[in-house]
């Protein structure tokens, strides 16, 4: 869970208004099969499940003056598998 962050601390309000990130929450799950005698392990997970977008940051400076977001990996869903085997296991 993020709050609201200003990116820009400037004295001008649309500036502060146009660099701020609204708060965002966002929910990751993960699932995993696992043998009892730890000889191996199954992941399965999912990132940013409700797939909320959102900005890590904005700053001023692009072309024409324009506001540049930076756009983090999490502001999109996305899933994955791990898999995990123990040679060493009884």
């Amino acid at each position: 869970m993020q709050s609201d962050q200003i990116y820009e601390a400037s004295a001008n309000p649309a500036v502060r208004l146009g660099s701020t990130v609204d708060g965002y929450a966002i929910v990751d799950l993960c699932a995993a099969l696992v043998d009892p005698n730890d000889g191996w392990r199954l992941a399965f997970q999912v990132k940013n499940l409700f797939d909320k977008s959102f900005a890590s940051s904005i700053v001023s400076g692009g072309p024409g003056g324009a506001y540049r977001y930076i756009i983090p990996r999490e502001a999109d869903r996305y899933f994955g598998v791990t898999a995990k085997i123990n040679f060493g296991a009884n």
